[in-house]
């Protein structure tokens, strides 16, 4: 197993992108927070991951709600889907 970079956005329910956020990446398999960056000026972060896994992204910032994660297109095959957590949260689940 060997780590990857995950590049991506965050935005606001506006399509705004949020600087200041928290990503969290957790595990699917296990249910644990294996990695968090925080969103830079422009919204965009970078977090490492292990491969052989799925994952799923969200952000969170005090104050925020409805922020969404739109992760780049990788290197590698990876299968996303929008996954609606409640009113006004989205996440995003990714395999590497």
């Amino acid at each position: 197993m060997s780590d990857t970079n995950v590049s991506g956005t965050v935005f606001d329910s506006n399509g705004k992108t949020v600087a200041g956020a928290t990503v969290s990446a957790t595990n699917t398999a296990t249910s644990k927070v294996v990695s968090t960056a925080t969103s830079e000026s422009n919204g965009s972060f970078l977090i490492v991951v292990s491969t052989g896994a799925t994952y799923l992204f969200t952000a969170s910032k005090s104050g925020e709600t409805g922020l969404k994660v739109k992760l780049d297109n990788g290197t590698s095959d990876t299968q996303k889907d929008s996954l609606s957590l409640g009113i006004g949260f989205t996440a995003v689940q990714a395999s590497y």
